[in-house]
């Protein structure tokens, strides 16, 4: 169908499937399948077109669509790395190419938090257990940044002993950041 899935992740409840996808188009405009990463396959003037990137939210119980949510101009041609529900079901948090971090309310589809200016493209994103939170790779390249979904006000995990972190968690209480490297390190964060 000329798509191809990026990223996905299931609400805390089980009642959703999200899904991050390119819709690909040849130079003549018509939908074309792809693997792997995006690659340009048209130019329109002097604009490269990647494709649209969305995001489908299924209903579980019957694997319909419930919400096609679209990327806006500011989005375009950019990939959708990672997906997280946030543990009431109604945010989700979606890493991005160039954009850092977003959080949309799932319901309208608004952007209601953002976080940019990474050092590269963000690929791990995770939700505090109270929801009140993230914690999101590639700040300052070897860093993290976590922050107050509700202000936006953010502080930056750094050590300059580590590599670049690839993955990251919550502990249980919210306590506690683990967060691991591309060299083997695992370091918690508090």
């Amino acid at each position: 169908n000329g798509t191809n899935v990026i990223s996905l992740d299931w609400s805390d409840d089980g009642q959703y499937l999200a899904t991050s996808s390119i819709l690909a188009f040849s130079a003549e405009g018509t939908p074309q399948s792809q693997a792997g990463d995006v690659q340009v396959i048209s130019e329109k003037g002097s604009q490269v077109d990647y494709g649209e990137a969305h995001i489908d939210i299924w209903q579980t119980s019957n694997w319909e669509k419930s919400a096609t949510i679209l990327a806006n101009n500011d989005l375009k041609n950019e990939r959708f790395l990672n997906l997280a529900w946030s543990p009431n079901s109604s945010s989700l948090a979606v890493t991005s190419d160039m954009h850092g971090v977003f959080v949309l309310d799932v319901a309208s589809g608004a952007i209601i938090s953002q976080q940019g200016e990474f050092a590269s493209s963000v690929r791990q994103v995770s939700w505090s257990p109270d929801g009140s939170r993230l914690v999101a790779t590639s700040d300052l390249a070897y860093g993290l940044r976590r922050w107050v979904v509700s202000s936006d006000r953010s502080v930056r995990l750094y050590d300059q002993r580590l590599s670049s972190s690839m993955e990251v968690a919550w502990s249980p209480d919210g306590k506690r950041i683990a967060s691991g490297d591309v060299l083997g390190n695992v370091c918690l964060w508090t």
